[in-house]
């Protein structure tokens, strides 16, 4: 169970709820690749966050700009892992909050898949040596 403790200083911000977001998987290319979309917000400003898993040629899953690892998420995945392999990839291809917020605990969860980030990328609450 993912709680929002397990977001560092990110769990002080009113960008929840970290537990009971509704997450909707779709299938864009049947076997190759789906989406998980979520929102993202403040109070009652919010905007849709897309995760993009895209099954590899040699088998397993890459996982591009994760989304909250909420319970429903992750089944999802695990359902697609059980079909296709397991996640190998994970990219953080943005410095947009609405992703970086995620990317860290979606990776635990997924902790034998390979990270990859952004060049750019920062610290929160601040750029620590």
């Amino acid at each position: 169970e993912v709680e929002p403790t397990d977001y560092g200083l990110f769990g002080i911000l009113p960008i929840g709820p970290y537990k009971r977001k509704k997450t909707v998987l779709e299938t864009i290319v049947p076997g190759q690749i789906w989406t998980l979309d979520q929102k993202f917000g403040i109070l009652n400003v919010q905007v849709p966050v897309r995760a993009t898993i895209v099954k590899l040629q040699d088998g397993g899953l890459f996982v591009y700009n994760p989304v909250a690892a909420t319970r429903e998420s992750l089944e999802f995945v695990r359902q697609l892992e059980k079909e296709h392999g397991p996640v190998k990839h994970i990219v953080l291809g943005s410095v947009a909050i609405e992703h970086k917020v995620y990317a860290g605990v979606f990776a635990q969860k997924f902790s034998k898949a390979q990270v990859w980030l952004q060049s750019g990328q920062y610290s929160f609450p601040s750029n620590l040596p």
